[in-house]
């Protein structure tokens, strides 16, 4: 009889792939390091595929502030981590997310549901807002 974990695996992998066709590319580029001048460094930009909803919400960023959302990501598939020293691992809010009409912001929240077997996130929810 299959596990809990094994049972959330799979209905996201159903997901992913029955939300298929509804799902719009996203660009992501994560953040690994700072320059000599403080600005940000970014490894290449890869596409993802994901749910891309335009949907206002009031969140608390990762300053303690509230702001509006304007736009939430669900990735239903693995993201693997970068690697990079001192950042949060798979998504740090200091990424870059690029939904496909251009709209950019920044992390506000990331909301992910903990694989306790391989510690990684069976899906990740993204909230960006403000620049």
């Amino acid at each position: 009889m299959a596990g809990f974990a094994d049972l959330v695996s799979s209905g996201v992998a159903l997901a992913n792939q029955l939300t298929g066709t509804l799902q719009d590319t996203v660009q992501y580029q994560a953040w690994v390091s700072q320059d000599t001048f403080g600005d940000y460094v970014y490894a290449d930009a890869i596409t993802l595929k994901a749910i891309v909803e335009r949907k206002q919400d009031l969140v608390m960023d990762y300053e303690g502030q509230e702001i509006v959302s304007s736009h939430v990501i669900s990735l239903l598939t693995p993201l693997p981590d970068n690697g990079a020293a001192g950042r949060s691992e798979p998504i740090d809010p200091r990424d870059l997310f690029t939904i496909s009409d251009g709209t950019s912001g920044r992390i506000l929240s990331v909301e992910t549901l903990m694989n306790p077997v391989t510690s990684a996130g069976y899906f990740h929810v993204v909230k960006l807002g403000g620049k």
